[in-house]
């Protein structure tokens, strides 16, 4: 038997999905009061269905609470942005002092050097991965948008996906290697490598960016996470055939690749998971 407390947790969670976190609030509040002037405060299941219909998508609640930062972001993707920028700037620095034990200072302005392409990097994929999120968002808001809303949408999506907040923890683990690989190719003089390592960054933050925007494990999120994670491991192990005898830092993309590969793991069995689940609905459904 649906919980009425559950039907709206459901509505929120897609209604401040894209949304900042204040305005979050400010739009949970909102739909709350204008239920409980509507409905009263003992309401039934059914009648806060039937008025969670005649408001529409979540979405169309939700447009009335976001602001625009700027051409290319908004919402939670521009909080997103700002919160990666902070991350990345601390790992670089992370990444610089790790450097000094492991193979010293010698060449200060090929240090210099290194930390520019890092901030380049850091700077270049973050708005392309930002601009990414933000497109799959509005196209997401107005395909929902333009068809008629249904309250078992609500529940689909809740069982379809699983909500995952631990990809700031992978971003920290993977910059971290891969801005050692970074520095090292860049002093090396290494362009190829360094084009690689770059690709491959690039690869891994699209991944963790549309998943922190998009909260929940869909098809999209799911099929990004396979070929991005595919497409590095592979990228990775050409770099450490290619360069194995010569690179000092080869334990870093053993670390590198494990990381990667439980994620791999991680995500096919998200994916095994909510296949089951929508096989045995279907199975319901004929019954």
């Amino acid at each position: 038997m649906r919980e009425k407390s559950d039907l709206l947790d459901r509505y929120i969670n897609q209604m401040v999905k894209y949304l900042s976190y204040e305005n979050s609030i400010t739009a949970t509040n909102d739909l709350n009061e204008i239920i409980e002037s509507e409905l009263g405060e003992d309401y039934t299941y059914e009648e806060l269905e039937a008025f969670l219909l005649t408001l529409g998508s979540p979405y169309n609640f939700s447009t009335k609470y976001e602001v625009k930062q700027n051409i290319l972001i908004s919402g939670k993707n521009y909080e997103i942005f700002f919160k990666y920028l902070k991350i990345m700037a601390l790992e670089i620095i992370l990444a610089t002092i790790i450097y000094k034990f492991i193979g010293g200072f010698e060449n200060k302005t090929g240090i210099i050097n290194s930390v520019k392409i890092l901030l380049l990097t850091v700077f270049i994929t973050g708005v392309l991965s930002s601009f990414i999120s933000e497109r799959v968002k509005n196209i997401r808001m107005m395909s929902s948008l333009v068809k008629d809303f249904s309250i078992e949408e609500l529940y689909y999506s809740k069982e379809r996906y699983t909500k995952n907040n631990g990809e700031y923890l992978f971003m920290c683990v993977f910059s971290l290697f891969i801005f050692l690989s970074i520095i090292y190719a860049s002093l090396s003089s290494e362009e190829a490598l360094t084009k690689a390592l770059q690709i491959i960054f690039f690869m891994l933050v699209l991944r963790d960016i549309s998943r922190i925007s998009e909260v929940y494990y869909g098809k999209f999120i799911t099929t990004l996470s396979v070929i991005t994670d595919v497409g590095a491991l592979i990228l990775l192990s050409t770099i450490l055939k290619m360069y194995f005898y010569e690179t000092q830092l080869r334990i870093v993309y053993y670390l590198l690749i494990l990381t990667i590969a439980f994620d791999l793991v991680s995500t096919l069995i998200k994916l095994k998971r909510s296949m089951k689940i929508s096989n045995n609905k279907n199975k319901s459904k004929r019954r």
